[in-house]
């Protein structure tokens, strides 16, 4: 299974725009903005580039899969429950 941004989602990486590392995102036209930040940022960018989130949180974090995975999985799913995140069936 992959995830991919939905189409009314808008977002820009706080990096890119000078300010705090995270994720700033909008369902639009009308949503509520949003901030993921530190973690959450990287499971998100990861989940909407194709990369493996689990893999990706393991390297920068440097904790194991096992400890990581459920929590990992279970943000997965709430971001999938609240529009921000779609999934691919492969």
């Amino acid at each position: 299974m992959t995830y991919g941004k939905p189409n009314q989602v808008a977002y820009v990486v706080g990096r890119d725009i000078g300010a705090a590392d995270g994720v700033f995102l909008v369902k639009m036209p009308d949503g509520v903005p949003q901030a993921l930040l530190g973690t959450a940022a990287i499971i998100w960018l990861a989940a909407i580039d194709g990369v493996d989130p689990i893999a990706d949180l393991v390297a920068a974090t440097g904790e194991s899969a096992e400890v990581v995975g459920p929590v990992v999985a279970e943000f997965l799913d709430s971001l999938v429950k609240t529009g921000l995140l779609e999934v691919h069936d492969d």
